[in-house]
């Protein structure tokens, strides 16, 4: 009888051990979820944050191709002026 009282009380004990490590197991799930959902979070700011930036870089380079243009037009010009001014 001892030894069957014995043998209850170890597979208590594991039992007791088993659901505690669930309940460790679930804590974790739990935090890593919590974690995970954050970390998304995260990226869609820096997905936004790259986009206006390529954006604003994009805007940039219109600008600057549109300036170089200008430059390259007025230069002509000023060549073309000179070259009247000459003959």
């Amino acid at each position: 009888m001892s030894e069957l009282q014995r043998r209850k009380r170890a597979t208590l004990a594991r039992i007791e051990a088993s659901a505690r490590d669930g309940e460790t197991l679930r804590r974790r799930v739990k935090e890593l979820e919590q974690r995970v959902a954050r970390d998304r979070e995260r990226v869609k700011a820096y997905d936004k944050v790259i986009q206006e930036g390529e954006s604003s870089l994009d805007r940039i380079l219109e600008s600057s191709e549109f300036l170089l243009s200008a430059l390259a037009r007025e230069t002509q010009t000023f060549e073309d002026d000179e070259d009247d001014v000459e003959e």
